[in-house]
């Protein structure tokens, strides 16, 4: 009996981390996850007035390529744009590059985009090199108390400048237009603090980035995404 107690567990460990290991961000054109902003960023000159409102945000995926393991996705408005927001800032363009189901990796300087996009629909084109430790967004399976990013920062004692995964909570679907209601969810904090701010991603499984948070310790820029819709895309 206590053999068997034993196999059973480990085939539920082994369920657990099978199920761990096929977590992903899910990306297709067209996907699109709207978000309710709210922004607040000081005045830029002594004579105007600071800003504090609350928008809709939009990032969207236009266009995607796969090459074997690797998934490049162009699209525009990643949350991250909001940090010292100003009226009528336009969404800034991005490329995610997701290798296998579980680093994602995000490039938004134009140039290095427009090179990336044109090896990846090139099959002649060697994809080697094409993304740095710098452009590492996220490394699944997301545990409560990992770090990742640059190999460097990772031996800080204070945990700044990489991404340490904060912890979970469940994630409310039923607020979400586009999303089951039913579906049981986990929502992930994952934190990148530096001298002058922090910034925290929630992300959830099989639905992207659910939430963001920006704060800056100086100049007053504050930004709180909630998740509204989520289009899946084709």
């Amino acid at each position: 009996m206590k053999k068997l107690l034993v196999i059973v567990l480990c085939l539920i460990s082994m369920t657990a981390q099978a199920a761990d290991a096929t977590s992903s961000f899910p990306l297709a054109t067209g996907a699109a996850w709207i978000y309710e902003a709210k922004i607040e960023t000081a005045a830029e000159a002594a004579d105007k007035e600071p800003l504090a409102t609350t928008i809709p945000w939009t990032t969207e995926i236009s266009s995607v390529i796969v090459r074997d393991n690797l998934t490049f996705a162009k699209g525009s408005g990643l949350p991250s744009d909001l940090a010292f927001y100003e009226k009528g800032k336009k969404p800034a363009p991005f490329l995610l590059v997701k290798v296998d189901a579980w680093r994602l990796y995000v490039i938004g300087n134009q140039e290095k985009i427009d090179e990336v996009w044109n090896k990846a629909g090139n099959p002649d084109e060697d994809m080697a090199g094409i993304v740095t430790e710098s452009e590492l967004l996220l490394d699944l399976p997301l545990i409560e108390g990992k770090s990742f990013g640059e190999t460097e920062p990772l031996t800080r004692s204070d945990a700044s400048y990489v991404y340490r995964v904060e912890g979970k909570a469940p994630f409310a679907a039923a607020n979400v237009k586009g999303l089951t209601a039913s579906g049981s969810y986990d929502e992930f904090s994952v934190n990148f603090a530096t001298r002058s701010d922090i910034v925290t991603w929630k992300f959830t499984d099989s639905i992207g980035f659910t939430g963001f948070a920006y704060s800056h310790h100086g100049t007053t820029s504050e930004v709180e995404c909630l998740l509204k819709e989520f289009k899946p895309g084709k």
